[in-house]
């Protein structure tokens, strides 16, 4: 990039910030309850809650002091299920207010790189044009020896006379889309 532009980045401006924090933190979560989901769906293959009550009460009764019994994992999957739904929904959101807030940070980055890009495009445009002022005098050059019966298109002859018409099309194509924005300003 040349010396005399000086882009910002989307880090300077603190609304994409706050909006990309959000979304990643978000993102993170959902990651986080889908692991946890991904879990309790391999314990539900496990024995289900009801036999291992029945088996918790029995230790219990053959004396055993210390017995637990999970917690119901299908209320636990419905509980994770809600906040993954309302986590994504959320993800969402922030994904949106980030593409928004990225889009008015380009938008302003842009407008403040807008002089530099334009001088510069009047000066591809004016050395363009100064290369199709001699693009002209070559195919002059080339009538003018054709004029003669001279025969500048034979194969024995492009060898030693390159053919400079294919870049032409392209630089009158992009002088004529470019160069007459730059020219206005535009």
């Amino acid at each position: 990039m040349a010396a005399n532009l000086k882009p910002r980045h989307l880090e300077d401006f603190p609304e994409f910030v706050e909006a990309h924090a959000r979304w990643s933190d978000l993102k993170a979560e959902l990651s986080g309850l889908n692991r946890e989901i991904q879990g309790i769906h391999t314990r539900l293959g496990q024995p289900s809650r009801e036999s291992q009550r029945l088996d918790a009460e029995a230790r219990l009764l053959l004396g055993d002091k210390e017995v637990a019994v999970a917690d119901d994992p299908h209320e636990t999957l419905a509980d994770l299920e809600h906040r993954r739904e309302v986590t994504r929904l959320a993800c969402d959101m922030a994904s949106k207010s980030r593409k928004e807030a990225r889009v008015e940070a380009s938008k302003a980055i842009c407008e403040s790189l807008r002089p530099t890009f334009v001088k510069q495009l009047k000066r591809m445009a004016e050395a363009t044009r100064k290369l199709l002022a001699v693009q002209q005098e070559h195919r002059q050059l080339i009538n003018d020896l054709e004029h003669e019966s001279i025969i500048v298109g034979d194969p024995i002859c492009r060898a030693s006379l390159p053919n400079a018409e294919s870049t032409e099309y392209l630089l009158e194509s992009w002088l004529a889309e470019f160069g007459d924005r730059a020219k206005k300003g535009r």
